[in-house]
């Protein structure tokens, strides 16, 4: 017996292919173009009815002319929440990419997918597994859906967009299969910056240009120039390792979180982690609201709203962590399992990153790290730095310090960066006992060093602890 996916759930979900001409390549504006022109490619949704809808979409190609062209493929897969792509206002964005397509005659698009959906309905504890129908398989275990447009499209000459539409409401079950139904729809809300979702998007900095903070480089994934970065002193940046000193450098392989918009032809980048630890890609992420948090035995849960690497089985995923896990606060700083474990209860948004074992519904942390006001971060959080003191001013207390080690901004060895102090600091002498202001500018005068911590932005800490080092 056939029903329509609808009553199961309703799903609109759709990749924009916004054609920017000229945009790192020259066009055509008549037939026989063959130059590259550049176009972005998204995704949004519609849904009600459901608490979370799971995919794993690993490629998309248009079809038409010699051949069809793969606009987006990630071997891995890219997992998405639909339901992540839709509020109570309306359609929400993910940026998949920025492909180079040849200017040609384009008849439809194939979309490539697990085979395997989850479906989370409203306010329930656990997840439903879902197959798409068996004619749709590919031969190596995905589903491929191809679907033509209402009519060819000139694209790379001047057609702006394309909306892929996976029309859910003409979805249906049969057998306990599922056969979706896609087509064209339209980009309402799609220039309004604050409809598209910040991602993460992996690649190499190429390219790098200005001084930290406020630097600019190509994402580069292998021979593709992926779209512009930007970063400036609220960019967030830190090590995968638990190494100190976050530094771009040229070549660099980055994790890049941020809002890719068409109409700038950039991003700025939220946060910038540098993948500096052998083996870091290619973990099971989660990223969400901390939930059911036990210090004492080194657990917690996150509700979930981002995830890679794995398709969940229900809303929420169980972390453990080891000796060898590293924390890290809302800017990048290093902490230890307690101030993590304590700061979580107060944190909107964690994300942990190991193995993820499909049993236990658990991930084994690498790496967690905190996040203060949502989807964004708050961006002016916590940072240290260290290194040789100068321009001592008790009066005012202020100085400088040239930098020899630095988390929670991006900086380079021997820039000076503004320390301010209040009444409420804590200062600390070269033994680690609490001193007041005048011994702690005493010592930093005869020992010629420091280490502070507090909020940085625009080139100064404020600091909430200053302690003198040798």
């Amino acid at each position: 017996m056939k029903s329509t996916i609808s009553t199961l759930f309703r799903v609109f979900f759709a990749g924009l292919l916004a054609i920017a001409i000229g945009c790192g390549g020259s066009t055509s504006s008549g037939g026989g173009g063959t130059a590259n022109g550049k176009f972005a490619l998204y995704a949004t949704d519609s849904l009600d009815g459901n608490d979370q809808v799971w995919v794993t979409v690993y490629k998309v190609t248009i079809n038409g002319g010699a051949a069809a062209t793969t606009v987006f493929e990630e071997p891995a897969g890219r997992v998405i929440d639909l339901k992540s792509l839709r509020d109570a206002t309306g359609a929400k964005f993910a940026f998949f990419g920025l492909p180079q397509i040849t200017p040609g005659t384009y008849t439809g698009a194939s979309v490539t997918m697990g085979k395997d959906l989850t479906i989370v309905t409203k306010g329930a504890s656990s997840g439903m597994t879902k197959q798409f129908a068996d004619s749709l398989d590919d031969g190596v275990g995905k589903t491929t859906v191809t679907f033509a447009f209402s009519g060819s499209k000139e694209l790379g000459r001047g057609d702006d967009k394309l909306i892929i539409d996976f029309d859910l409401k003409n979805w249906v079950e049969s057998a306990g299969k599922i056969m979706p139904v896609l087509k064209e729809s339209n980009d309402s809300g799609i220039n309004n910056e604050g409809r598209h979702n910040d991602e993460d998007y992996h690649g190499n900095i190429k390219n790098l240009t200005g001084t930290a903070p406020n630097q600019t480089f190509t994402l580069s994934s292998g021979p593709k120039d992926l779209f512009i970065v930007k970063t400036n002193s609220k960019t967030v940046i830190f090590n995968s390792s638990d190494s100190t000193s976050p530094t771009l450098t040229e070549g660099a392989r980055v994790e890049v979180r941020g809002v890719f918009l068409t109409a700038k032809g950039s991003m700025t980048a939220i946060s910038i982690k540098l993948e500096n630890e052998n083996g870091g890609e290619g973990r099971s992420e989660a990223r969400g609201i901390p939930d059911q948090i036990d210090a004492a035995a080194g657990t917690f849960a996150i509700k979930l709203r981002e995830c890679d690497n794995f398709l969940p089985f229900g809303p929420t995923v169980n972390i453990a962590t080891t000796a060898l896990t590293t924390y890290r606060s809302e800017r990048g700083v290093t902490m230890t399992k307690d101030e993590f474990f304590t700061a979580l209860k107060l944190a909107k948004i964690a994300k942990a990153e190991g193995t993820f074992d499909k049993g236990t519904n658990t991930i084994t942390a690498r790496r967690c790290k905190l996040y203060g006001h949502g989807e964004g971060g708050n961006n002016e959080g916590e940072a240290e730095g260290k290194g040789e003191v100068s321009a001592l001013d008790l009066g005012a207390g202020t100085f400088e310090v040239s930098l020899t080690e630095w988390e929670g901004f991006s900086s380079t060895v021997g820039t000076k960066i503004k320390v301010t102090t209040s009444d409420k600091t804590v200062y600390r002498g070269k033994n680690g006992d609490t001193v007041d202001k005048a011994s702690f500018f005493a010592q930093i005068e005869q020992y010629g060093n420091a280490e502070v911590k507090g909020t940085y932005a625009e080139g100064t800490i404020v600091a909430t602890r200053c302690k003198v080092e040798d």
